[in-house]
């Protein structure tokens, strides 16, 4: 019997784990780990969100960072910056405001 593999916010979970100081997963990235349509990406992540799961930050136009609650940052990264998710970090990321 074939193994099914992770969906919804364990297949977030697992993505973010996986990309942790590289640049933010791409939509398209977490629309096939999390088997959710491309657009109800936004709404799905911070539903995820809103349950305090995990965390994102946003800045500037389409910029995003998320991580798993308490854990470490994915790069900072826009648009199509998000598709390189192979690529190592850009340094380190800034810490938040307490």
């Amino acid at each position: 019997m074939a193994r099914s593999r992770p969906t919804g916010t364990i297949g977030l979970l697992l993505l973010l784990s996986r990309t942790a100081g590289r640049p933010c997963p791409s939509d398209q990235a977490i629309a096939s780990a999390c088997s959710v349509p491309i657009d109800q990406v936004e709404a799905f992540i911070q539903g995820v969100a809103d349950r305090g799961i995990i965390e994102i930050e946003q800045r500037g136009e389409g910029e995003r960072r998320m991580r798993v609650q308490s854990a470490a940052w994915s790069a900072w990264a826009a648009g199509d910056e998000r598709e390189g998710e192979d690529r190592p970090a850009a340094g380190d990321a800034p810490q938040r405001a307490s």
